[in-house]
């Protein structure tokens, strides 16, 4: 029993020193207004930035400090659409602020049907656990209202997109890895992107797994694939070979990949998933999230170093 005790000690030491060489930390990502650059960057797309805003003047009046900001990009053969953007609302803030939520519902336009929704699912979680995400996508002219909730130590996201003439519902999944790699590789049709995306994002780099049910799809059972990134990474970590997948997906000019890098290049990526939409065409998403404290970023290639140690550790114990 000591040995393994002295084993695991040397392990873990092991693990500090390969960390500390390489400089984990290697750096840090300051607070929301990335977000704005970025966007002017890319599209300088007004309506866009204005969302941003006055989001962020709401987290400023309830003195929201743990709010977030995601700016995600969907690549399709045909577009690359990076007006899309959503703000995270932790439910913490709403009992001690009433008014809060009904800010919230009339600035984002939420039907009042959907606000008795989020409303009744918020009463049977607690608020230290949960987030009211709201969320545009300019190009699809659609606006949407998730909750995101925690339970028997899960994470669980409910939402619902709103376009002009319909409210569909989207539900997520959690997946075992076997039964998610199936299920991507069968709804991409395409071994040379799995492949890419296999290598890419590896097995060692994921966080959370799981699939969405949308009512507006019924092609498939699950319309996209979701892989949380167990730490953050700069897009420019990823560098020719992301470049490389964008250019199998998107079949639009080169130039406009190489702006939407350089725009890009300084954001971290914590999800992305790949699907199919109505028209059966393949899409691929980077969502990229900003909350309002730093953040650190992680070099990706020691995640494999680590997850192998701990994987030696997991095996000693179990002898």
């Amino acid at each position: 029993m000591l040995f393994k005790v002295f084993l695991v000690l040397l392990i873990l030491f092991v693990i500090y020193l390969v960390f500390r060489k390489y400089n984990v930390n290697i750096q840090t990502f300051i607070n929301y207004l990335p977000i704005s650059q970025t966007i002017k960057c890319f599209s300088n797309n007004q309506n866009l930035i204005t969302f941003v805003d006055e989001m962020n003047e709401i987290f400023d009046k309830y003195k929201i400090t743990t709010g977030e900001f995601e700016i995600s990009t969907k690549f399709n053969e045909e577009s690359i659409n990076a007006n899309r953007v959503v703000a995270f609302v932790p439910c913490k803030y709403f009992p001690d602020n009433p008014k809060l939520l009904e800010e919230c519902f009339v600035k984002n336009k939420i039907p009042n049907e959907l606000q008795g929704k989020v409303e009744e699912k918020l009463s049977e979680n607690k608020p230290s656990s949960t987030q009211v995400l709201f969320g545009i996508d300019l190009n699809e002219e659609s606006r949407r209202v998730y909750l995101n909730y925690k339970k028997k130590g899960k994470m669980y996201l409910e939402g619902f997109n709103i376009e002009k003439d319909s409210i569909a519902k989207k539900t997520y999944r959690h997946m075992k890895n076997d039964e998610f790699k199936k299920n991507m590789k069968d709804i991409i049709q395409n071994k040379l992107i799995y492949n890419q995306i296999l290598s890419l994002f590896p097995e060692e780099m994921w966080k959370i797994i799981g699939a969405k049910e949308d009512d507006n799809i019924n092609l498939y059972k699950y319309s996209s694939y979701y892989i949380n990134l167990s730490y953050e990474y700069k897009v420019s970590q990823f560098g020719k070979q992301l470049i490389d997948l964008l250019k199998n997906i998107y079949k639009g000019s080169d130039e406009l990949i190489n702006k939407w890098y350089n725009c890009f290049k300084n954001n971290n990526i914590t999800w992305i998933s790949i699907g199919r939409d109505k028209e059966n065409i393949l899409f691929f998403t980077i969502y990229c999230v900003y909350s309002r404290t730093v953040r650190s970023l992680v070099d990706k290639k020691m995640i494999k170093v680590f997850n192998d140690e701990v994987k030696k550790i997991q095996s000693i114990l179990n002898k």
